[in-house]
């Protein structure tokens, strides 16, 4: 019997530490990897943490969720990362110091852990590609093993530069950003439409994936295709708003695992939506009740049954 798909997550791990001196385990990429272990798709996640005790407490998360811990290396000369959270009123800024472990994540014990994985979507972000080691990494996984990349741009300054992020999109076959990241990427660029569709519909033009999925906040999320079709969802009412942290990571998620079951892009973008509203109620970017999750998987099987 030919084994399942799993989707490979590359990229950092880390702690979110806020002033008021409580941390959360974070990072886009290992909040992915989370999620989708939760809904029955058993990724392989690739990181490097350090050999601190906020390293220990990542893995020990990670077994403890049934994460599969094979692909995370170990650093004996640098942290595990961190991020300073600090509030204000314009919102949350995010202070990014460099030289951490997921920085130096090593190309060849990745290569090994997933020399005999059935190939399935690759997700990174834009992130991970600041530094040499962990950005090489990634290019020998890209084209040793190639698969179906799906690209997160997170923009986190000082570490991007646009030259940069136009050398991740290439060749990737579905690219995920928000509204602010999809003008931030194109200022300075000559683009002077401000509609968010024909800028979406230039940024295929030039890196010409088969999507490209734009999220909006409460405005909802659209994507538009190689096909030059688009597909739009409206964003699902939250009663009970906690904080939107890790809902971007969410909406992702789901778009791997609706990609991965072959489902329509109308169909991933409200159900992206959906999801990405229970991450809202909850406090920090994780859903930790596995109730939520098999809540979802049920309503898709029964949606699948009928249809």
């Amino acid at each position: 019997m030919a084994k399942a798909e799993r989707p490979i997550i590359f990229g950092e791990v880390l702690f979110d530490v806020y002033e008021d001196g409580s941390e959360y385990i974070g990072g886009a990429p290992f909040n992915v990897a989370w999620h989708l272990e939760a809904l029955g798709i058993q990724p392989v996640f690739i990181s490097r943490i350090g050999s601190d005790r906020r390293g220990e407490r990542i893995m020990e998360t990670i077994r403890g969720w049934g994460l599969d811990s094979s692909g995370v290396q170990v650093d004996d000369c640098r942290p595990t990362g961190t991020v300073r959270v600090k509030s204000s009123d314009n919102g949350a800024s995010f202070e990014i110091p460099d030289n951490q472990a997921y920085d130096h994540i090593e190309a060849e014990p990745a290569l090994e852990c997933i020399r005999e994985v059935p190939a399935g979507v690759f997700y990174h972000g834009s992130l991970i590609g600041r530094s040499r080691v962990s950005g090489a990494t990634l290019n020998h996984l890209k084209t040793d093993i190639p698969r179906r990349i799906f690209v997160d741009v997170n923009l986190r300054p000082p570490w991007w530069h646009r030259d940069q992020i136009e050398l991740i999109l290439r060749n990737c076959r579905w690219i995920k950003l928000s509204a602010d990241e999809l003008d931030a990427i194109q200022n300075g660029s000559g683009e002077t439409d401000t509609n968010l569709e024909n800028r979406a519909r230039r940024l295929m033009v030039r890196s010409r994936p088969e999507a490209v999925i734009v999220t909006m906040g409460v405005k909802g999320a659209f994507a538009v295709t190689r096909k030059g079709e688009l597909h739009r969802t409206q964003a699902v009412r939250v009663d009970r708003m906690v904080d939107s942290v890790g809902a971007g990571d969410a909406f992702s998620a789901m778009m791997i695992f609706g990609l991965m079951h072959g489902w329509n892009p109308g169909k991933m973008l409200r159900s992206g939506a959906a999801f990405a509203s229970e991450v809202c109620r909850v406090q920090g970017a994780l859903i930790h009740d596995r109730k939520i999750y098999d809540m979802f998987v049920e309503e898709w099987r029964t949606d699948e049954q009928a249809d």
